[in-house]
């Protein structure tokens, strides 16, 4: 028999009583916790109040504003976020301007593991325009797809980019990976990865994006596979930047620029940085630039291999195997490309180059052709992204005498190219052989001449200053021909004393001169001509000899006189060209 005491009893009941209790909460809570898990934090997140309280939150912190459509929770796995964004900036200036570009997206938030968090993220970017000072793109009708992968500690000290892929028309263009972070020696460490096996395939993007600011993208065709890499590490201030471009079976046509690059290949390894100081030899890196044939114009350029090196911040050429260039000889002396530092990045070329066929060379270029020899002797080279500048000299060996060019500056020279010289001087040129190959009629002597500051916009003159005179040459007579007595007139606008006087030149085919000479101005769309010899108040702008038949051709104009552009470019359609066609 077993005897229990009440006090005992009521002890262990209550006992029994807060076990029951604290069972009954551990199991409250717990229910609560999986209604809060799976019932409470899901309808919380579809709500759009809550929506809207996430959106005031983050717009807080990013200067772009996003919208949540749709918010779904898989408990303990991970969040997703459904949403777009337009992303509208232009600078103070409205210099630079990124408008009105759509990024749909949908980011999915990851916990694996304590004290760190991972987003996946997808979206579509485009629709929009973007300026930057004198470049337009035009992104309306494209879009890129964006799919990146990063983890970070939950203090966002660091990112880790561990897979990142931009694409369009999903043909991928870029990936990369990488860390980032906030420290000011180690802001930025990734690789990134480029190949396209289809260059042709970006043609039409390409046109459309880049169409207006480059018109000759709508006549270029490019194939070819394409391959880089680059990898960027360090602070904004010591950035360094290394990778290798290359091109394998390259083409490109151009029937604006009538151009057929054939078999074009690149292998360009690169190393660039702010703080590069001298590295040893070993470190140097070798590059090829290679073709079948450049042909331009009906003119072709053959198989051509240029060997250079990256060394301290600094391209330098190391063998060009092309010896001879359309019958000359062509030695390239010295090119190199200095990177950095900024304010003394620079390209240096040094050449010279003997009896090349000015014909070919003005056909390959698409300016007037004529017989001649040229002679190039370049001091230097610079260039930067808005011109080309030679020092040196560019002789043209022609018509018995020489045309020298000096000091060439080329603005925009890859698309609108603006042609300045600072100085011509034209020597010993007979003129019998220049106005024969011009079929103006014929002037024989010689031709002194001088012009500075010379412009061009496409084969156009826009301004210049001349002064031309003749002088008495060996083996020439100072004649003038009907003809161009009779184009003289029509160029002067006023051809009312060749018609007065055309009986006697039906006997007469050539008359003497004694000299002529003249000086012009051109500025913009008006010419102005002043004549360089007078007498009295009559200006010749050719006076007769002394032996009979002889004639005087004065100018009537008023020596202030301009004449707009296109009445000129009317006379010289009228004149009876026979060997050139004038546009």
């Amino acid at each position: 028999m077993i005897i229990c005491r009440k006090e005992s009893v009521e002890k262990y009941s209550f006992y029994l009583k807060l076990l029951k209790f604290l069972t009954l909460g551990v199991v409250g809570v717990l229910i609560g916790g999986v209604l809060l898990v799976f019932v409470a934090i899901p309808q919380v997140l579809q709500n759009s109040s809550f929506h809207r309280f996430i959106e005031q939150q983050i717009n807080k912190k990013v200067p772009f504003q996003v919208h949540i459509k749709k918010m779904t929770w898989k408990p303990f796995k991970s969040l997703v976020v459904h949403g777009h964004t337009v992303v509208q900036w232009k600078s103070e200036d409205q210099v630079y301007m990124i408008d009105n570009f759509k990024l749909p997206f949908m980011a999915t938030l990851y916990r694996p593991q304590k004290g760190g968090i991972e987003l996946d993220f997808k979206g579509e970017i485009g629709g929009g325009e973007v300026v930057w000072n004198t470049f337009y793109g035009n992104f309306k009708n494209q879009t890129f797809q964006i799919h990146f992968r990063f983890k970070a500690p939950l203090s966002l000290q660091e990112i880790e980019i561990k897979s990142a892929i931009v694409s369009m028309k999903n043909q991928p263009l870029l990936s990369f990976k990488g860390r980032m972070k906030y420290a000011p020696k180690v802001f930025v460490d990734f690789d990134a990865h480029s190949e396209i096996s289809d260059l042709s395939s970006l043609r039409m993007p390409l046109l459309e994006i880049l169409g207006e600011t480059y018109p000759i993208l709508k006549e270029l065709y490019i194939r070819g596979k394409g391959q880089g890499k680059v990898r960027l590490r360090g602070g904004l201030a010591e950035l360094d930047v290394e990778g290798e471009v290359s091109v394998q079976e390259g083409a490109i046509v151009s029937r604006a620029k009538k151009t057929d690059l054939k078999n074009l290949n690149i292998q360009f390894p690169f190393h660039f940085s702010k703080n590069l100081l001298r590295e040893p030899a070993s470190a140097r890196r070798y590059g090829t630039l290679s073709f079948d044939a450049l042909n331009k114009n009906g003119v072709v350029i053959g198989k051509t291999k240029i060997k250079f090196s990256n060394h301290n911040n600094a391209l330098m050429l190391e063998a060009l195997e092309r010896p001879s260039l359309w019958e000359g000889k062509l030695k390239l002396k010295k090119a190199s490309f200095q990177a950095f530092p900024k304010d003394q990045r620079s390209l240096t070329l040094s050449l010279k180059a003997q009896d090349i066929a000015y014909e070919k060379l003005s056909q390959f270029l698409g300016v007037p052709s004529w017989p001649g020899k040229v002679h190039l002797n370049i001091d230097s080279m610079t260039f930067d992204s808005s011109a080309l500048k030679f020092l040196g000299s560019i002789e043209l060996l022609a018509w018995n005498g020489k045309v020298v060019l000096q000091d060439i500056e080329i603005l925009d020279p890859l698309f609108v190219p603006t042609v300045k010289v600072k100085r011509i001087t034209v020597e010993g040129v007979r003129l019998g052989e220049l106005t024969e190959t011009f079929g103006f009629g014929i002037i024989d002597g010689g031709l002194k001449a001088e012009i500075k500051d010379f412009a061009m916009v496409e084969n156009r003159p826009i301004s210049f200053k001349m002064t031309a005179e003749s002088v008495q040459q060996e083996g020439t007579k100072q004649i003038i021909s009907v003809e161009a007595i009779k184009n003289i007139s029509k160029l002067g606008g006023d051809e009312s004393s060749f018609i007065n006087d055309q009986f006697m030149y039906k006997f007469v085919e050539t008359f003497g001169y004694s000299k002529f000479g003249f000086k012009a101005e051109l500025e913009g769309d008006v010419l102005q001509i002043a004549p360089k010899y007078s007498s009295g108040d009559t200006y010749y702008l050719i006076k007769g000899s002394f032996f009979p038949p002889t004639v005087d051709i004065i100018y009537k104009n008023d020596l202030q006189a301009k004449i707009p552009l296109p009445e000129l470019w009317d006379r010289l359609k009228n004149i009876d060209w026979k060997k050139t066609i004038v546009k």
